[in-house]
C-alpha cells in the first residue's frame, strides 16, 4: 500500500507499508515507514538527475542517511507504484522519476587470518555457525537464518538454499556442497538443536544476525561498518576466484544464471585474469629493437654520469683555450708587441 503526494518544489512525500512477520505470535506485522524523497531532474547542462531521500522512522528524532542503494530501490518500488496505477487509471499522469547514480559495490573481503580472528570473536554458538554457513555456502544472508534441518541432507552432502515451498525469484538459492569443515559444525548444531531451524538461539529461530555480528566486528578490532554479514559472500567468491576456480562454477554456486556478475566482480582476483593478453604484448616487445636511452637522466642534487658528459665538456674547455689564448683575450699574431 502506497500514498504519494507530488509538492511543488518537486518533492515527492512517500508512505509505504511493509509486513513484518512476528514469530511470537505467529502472524504479520504491519510497519509503517515514510520517506521524502526530492527528486531534481537533469539539467540543461548536461549533468545527470539527482535524488535526496530523508528517511523517518516514527519515534526516532533527526535523520538518518542512506545508501545510493536504498535510494534506488524505494525509486524503483514508487515508479512501479505509479506505473501500476496509470494502467488501472489511464487519466492519472504519471511523473517521470529520475534514478540516482549507481554507489560502486563493497570490495571488502576477508583474508583467512581475518576470518579466523572474526569467528574468535564470536561470544555465541548460533553467531559463529552462522558464519561458517555464510562462508561455506558463500548465501545471502537471509538464506542462511531462513535455513531449516529438513534441507540439510548430511548423508548426500548437500544443502538445499532455498526453502521448502519457496518460489525461486531473482535471487536465486541454488543447492550447494557441504565440506568437511562445515560438516563437523552441522553435526554439533544438530545434537543440541531445538527447534527445525538451523541458525537458533534461546529455543527461536534467529531473524537477524546485524547486532551480534557487529559486536563480533568490533571486539576482532574492524571499524564500524567495514565488515558486514555480507562480507561473507564476498569472502567465500573471492577465495574461488584466488584459487582458480572456472568463473562458471563461482556464477552457479552463487545462484548466478550467468557469469556477467561474476566477472565484473570477482574476474580481477582470478589467477587467469588477463594473463594471456599481458603475455602477448610481452611477446610484441620482445620483438621490439628498444635501444638504450642515451640522455640519462639526472636526479636533483646528483652529476650527469653518462660517458658523454665529460667528452663535452673537454672539447668545450678546448675550443675556449684556442680563442682566448695563453696571454690574454685575443692570441699574439707577429705585428703585435709581447
Amino acid at each position: 500500500m502506497y500514498g504519494v503526494e507530488l509538492r511543488p518544489n518537486r518533492s515527492l512525500d512517500v508512505w509505504f507499508g511493509v509486513s513484518r512477520f512476528n514469530w511470537d505470535k505467529r502472524q504479520a506485522c504491519p510497519r509503517w515507514r515514510s520517506a521524502n524523497i526530492r527528486v531534481t531532474p537533469s539539467r540543461a547542462d548536461g549533468h545527470s538527475p539527482s535524488a535526496e531521500r530523508c528517511c523517518a522512522v516514527p519515534g526516532q528524532v533527526g535523520e538518518r542517511c542512506v545508501r545510493a542503494a536504498t535510494i534506488s530501490r524505494e525509486l524503483s518500488v514508487l515508479r512501479a507504484a505509479l506505473n501500476h496505477a496509470h494502467r488501472e487509471n489511464a487519466a492519472i499522469v504519471v511523473p517521470r522519476i529520475y534514478d540516482v547514480p549507481p554507489s560502486p559495490p563493497r570490495d571488502r573481503w576477508l583474508t583467512p587470518e581475518e576470518f579466523a580472528r572474526l569467528v574468535g570473536a564470536c561470544k555465541s554458538p548460533h553467531l559463529r555457525l552462522y558464519m561458517l554457513l555464510a562462508v561455506a555456502t558463500a548465501a545471502r544472508p537471509d538464506a542462511v537464518l531462513d535455513l531449516t534441518w529438513d534441507a540439510v541432507d548430511l548423508a548426500a552432502g548437500v544443502i538445499n538454499l532455498n526453502p521448502r515451498g519457496r518460489i525461486q525469484t531473482s535471487k536465486h538459492r541454488p543447492i550447494v556442497r557441504i565440506n568437511d569443515a562445515l560438516r563437523v559444525a552441522l553435526l554439533e548444531a544438530k545434537e543440541r538443536r531445538r527447534t527445525d531451524w538451523v541458525i537458533e538461539y534461546g529455543g527461536y529461530p534467529v531473524r537477524s544476525i546485524k547486532t551480534a555480528f557487529r559486536a563480533a566486528a568490533a571486539l576482532a578490532g574492524f571499524a564500524p561498518g567495514e565488515v558486514v554479514p555480507y562480507t561473507l559472500r564476498h569472502t567465500a567468491a573471492t577465495w574461488m576466484a584466488q584459487a582458480g576456480v572456472p568463473l562458471w562454477e563461482i556464477a552457479g554456486f552463487l545462484g548466478h544464471a550467468d557469469t556477467r556478475m561474476v566477472e565484473r566482480t570477482y574476474a580481477h582476483h582470478h589467477p587467469e585474469y588477463q594473463r594471456r593478453a599481458a603475455a602477448a604484448i610481452e611477446a610484441r616487445l620482445a620483438k621490439a629493437p628498444l635501444a638504450p636511452q642515451l640522455h640519462a637522466r639526472r636526479t636533483p642534487g646528483t652529476a650527469l654520469a653518462h660517458p658523454l658528459v665529460g667528452a663535452k665538456k673537454h672539447l668545450k674547455d678546448q675550443r675556449l683555450g684556442e680563442m682566448v689564448g695563453a696571454r690574454g683575450i685575443e692570441p699574439l699574431t707577429p705585428t703585435m708587441s709581447t
